[in-house]
This record gives structure tokens, C-alpha cells and sequence, in this order.
């Protein structure tokens, strides 16, 4: 299109300069070694203008000519480029398919068409990536040598979190957390890094740290409430079991939101915090404000109706059993920590018909045991007899499923 334009141009020229000639009659004599040249002006013009035309497109094709090995090694450059963007396409590809092997390959080989810096990174992140699913340290070790020459602060952190997933893989934890530490100086806010030490304060047992991890992933909407909640269950339940003192407890539990705090498992692992630090007044006040008992939350007042050293704490027990009666009626748990409670209080007439009551709903080894420390203290030896009877009828019983199940596997 543009030549076309330039022919069109140069005739709009050549009619011009015609057009003008109409008007006058101008003629140019030349004299050349004796010969004598009579010329139009116009024509003398319009072979000017056609003699300048002629030296520019000869000029334009001798520089052509002269610029055709680089032209000829242009041309090739692009042809490898385009085949490496191909291998590497295909080596992205095989690496989400599960083809590592393939994914290794190709994504050298990409490296080979062209090593300019934009297919070098990228081919060699993923040919790392890929020989790391293969556990091939031999090849990672060559890829990880020509990666650290690459100065490109996002190359460098790329390589960073790849190498952490890879020193997770191998459990060199240590390693791991060094390699984040480099990632987080260039970043951070770096979402991925701070996921990944989540899991590496996990795999250490530093509950402490992965506290805090989860917190910053939870205010910065990483998680969906799923996955939150999943990974809040498993790193409160072990710091609450870890903590050393009351002061420590509270100092984590105060950062909890408080959905989180009305959340039954967690309040179920801070109740037992409680209770394994003797904290029988703040576990009373917190057991008050409860709603609904879960099963576990059951459990644990069984237990700290046996720990409970005063009157005072046991009849503030027995106030809260008696609220949270209509939940737990149908539990066998509450009939035993009520009878508990009425035994230490040398409520025995009370104890027993809660021990009973247990038995009704769940005949335990734990009920014939209560009971019988109640016949006890009650001097009933008729009651202490029959339960003895009981007792051993059930440590019969227990031997002869034991001994089905040995014969059975034999």
C-alpha cells in the first residue's frame, strides 16, 4: 500500500510540473564535448525527478542487500524463539498433567532454542519444579547453579519458595525457614511465604509462631472458613495443651475473635487449658455462661467434679448442673458428675440416685465403681454386696469377649 502511494505521489508530481509547462515555453540548452542538447524545461525537470527516484530505490537495494545476513540471522533468532516458547508451552503442560519427565525435558530444551532472559527464568523455574517431583537432586542442583546467576529480585524469590517446598518435602525444616526468611526481607506481605511457615511451625511444634501465622493469613482473607477453621482447630488444640501458665492461656485466647471463642471445639480445648492449670474458679464462671455441652464438655466436668476441693467450688457445680439439666438429660455423664459432686458432699441418698440414674442410660464399669464407694460410706452391705456381684459378673463378661476375640484371630 505504501508503494502504491508513493507512485500515485510521484505522478502527482510529474502532472504538476507538466501542468506548469503549459504556461511557458522555457527551454535548457546543455552542451556536452561539443554535442549541443535542447531541452523542455519541464522535461528537464520530470528527468531530474525520475534520475532521483532511480538513485534512492538503488541505493535502498544495495542497503538491503548488504543488511541480508542480518536480516537471515533475525529471522532464525525468531524461529528458535518461537519453537522455545512451544517446548516451553508444552513443558507447562506435562508438568500439570503429572509428566515431570517430559516437563524436565522439554523445558531444557526450550532453554537451548533460546536463552534470552525472558524464556531463561521461567524454563528454568519449572524444570526445577518438575525435577523436584521427581526427586532428581542431581538435576536440581544444575538448574539451582544457573537460577542463582540470575539477578532478577522475582526470579530470586520464585526460586526462594520453590526451594522451600522442596526442603519441605526432604523435612529439612530448618532450611525451609531460612529460605522464607529471604523470601519475606524482598516481600513481606508475601502470602504464600507466610502459608508456608504456617505449616513449617506446624511440622516443628512451635504453636507459639504458627499462632501467629494464622493470624496475619486470617486478617489478610487467605483461607476460606473451611480450611481457617481446620487449621485453627489443630493449632489451638496443641497450643492450649502446651501453654505453661494462666497468663500465657489468656494472652492467646484474649487475640481469638470472638466467633471463635463461641466456637464449641475451641471453647472445649480453652476449658481444658482450664482445668489442666487448676484454674477451678475462671473454668466455674466460664462453665456459667454455657449454653450447650458437648459430649467432650461432658467429659471435662466429670473430671473436675473428682478435682474440685471445696464445698463451695463442688455446690457451684452442682448450681450449673442443675441449669444445663434439659441438654444433658439424656447424658450418662451428667448423672455421674452430679453424683459425684452429692458424694463429696456427703450427700449420699442423693449420690446414689444419680449413680443410678447413670446406669440406666449407660451400664459402665465407672457407675458400679461410684456406686459402690457410696454403698460404702452409706454402710449398706446388702448394696455393697449385690454391686460386688456386679462388678464381677461384668469382669466375666469382659474376659469371655476378650477370649472370643483372641480365638477369633487365631
Amino acid at each position: 500500500m505504501q508503494t502504491i502511494s508513493k507512485i500515485i505521489l510521484l505522478f502527482l508530481v510529474v502532472a504538476i510540473f507538466v501542468a506548469l509547462g503549459s504556461y511557458g515555453t522555457g527551454h535548457v540548452i546543455i552542451f556536452v564535448a561539443g554535442y549541443r542538447i535542447d531541452l523542455a524545461l519541464s522535461s528537464l525537470i520530470i528527468g531530474l525527478v525520475i534520475l532521483f527516484v532511480a538513485v534512492y530505490y538503488l541505493i535502498r537495494v544495495f542497503g538491503g542487500i548488504v543488511q541480508l545476513p542480518v536480516r537471515l540471522r533475525k529471522l532464525r533468532q525468531a524461529k528458535r524463539t518461537l519453537q522455545s516458547h512451544r517446548l516451553l508451552n508444552q513443558s507447562l503442560i506435562n508438568y500439570f498433567s503429572g509428566y515431570f519427565n517430559d516437563s524436565v525435558v522439554q523445558a531444557l530444551a526450550a532453554l537451548k532454542k533460546d536463552s534470552g532472559a525472558d524464556i531463561k527464568s521461567v524454563a528454568l523455574l519449572v524444570a526445577y519444579k518438575a525435577s523436584d517431583k521427581l526427586a532428581d537432586s542431581q538435576t536440581q542442583q544444575q538448574i539451582l547453579h544457573q537460577l542463582n546467576a540470575i539477578d532478577d529480585k522475582h526470579v530470586q524469590l520464585a526460586k526462594n519458595i520453590a526451594l522451600t517446598k522442596s526442603n519441605y518435602r526432604l523435612r529439612l525444616y530448618a532450611k525451609a525457614i531460612q529460605n522464607l526468611n529471604l523470601v519475606l526481607l524482598h516481600d513481606k506481605k508475601n502470602i504464600l511465604a507466610h502459608y508456608l511457615q504456617l505449616k513449617l511451625y506446624i511440622k516443628l511444634k512451635n504453636y507459639d509462631k504458627a499462632f501467629e501465622m494464622l493470624s496475619w493469613l486470617d486478617t489478610n482473607r487467605h483461607f476460606d472458613a473451611t480450611q481457617l477453621l481446620t487449621y485453627k482447630l489443630e493449632v489451638l488444640s496443641n497450643l492450649f495443651c502446651s501453654v505453661g501458665d494462666y497468663a500465657e492461656l489468656q494472652y492467646f485466647y484474649k487475640k481469638l475473635p470472638s466467633e471463635d471463642k463461641q466456637n464449641a471445639q475451641i471453647q472445649q480445648f480453652y476449658l481444658a487449658a482450664l482445668l489442666r492449670l487448676n484454674q477451678f474458679d475462671i473454668l466455674l464462671n466460664t462453665l456459667a455462661k454455657l449454653e450447650l455441652v458437648t459430649m467432650p464438655i461432658a467429659e471435662l466436668i466429670l473430671n473436675l467434679a473428682t478435682k474440685l476441693s471445696t464445698d463451695n467450688e463442688l455446690l457451684r457445680l452442682v448450681d450449673i448442673l442443675e441449669r444445663l439439666k434439659p441438654g444433658l438429660v439424656t447424658n450418662y455423664l451428667y448423672y455421674q458428675s452430679l453424683g459425684i459432686c452429692k458424694y463429696r458432699l456427703n450427700n449420699y441418698i442423693e449420690a446414689r440416685s444419680n449413680f443410678e440414674e447413670s446406669m440406666l442410660l449407660n451400664n459402665s464399669q465407672d457407675g458400679l465403681l461410684y456406686l459402690l464407694l457410696v454403698a460404702r460410706s452409706m454402710n449398706d452391705d446388702v448394696l455393697f454386696n449385690n454391686i460386688l456381684l456386679m462388678i464381677e459378673g461384668y469382669i466375666k463378661n469382659e474376659k469371655r469377649q476378650l477370649y472370643s476375640q483372641i480365638k477369633k484371630g487365631d
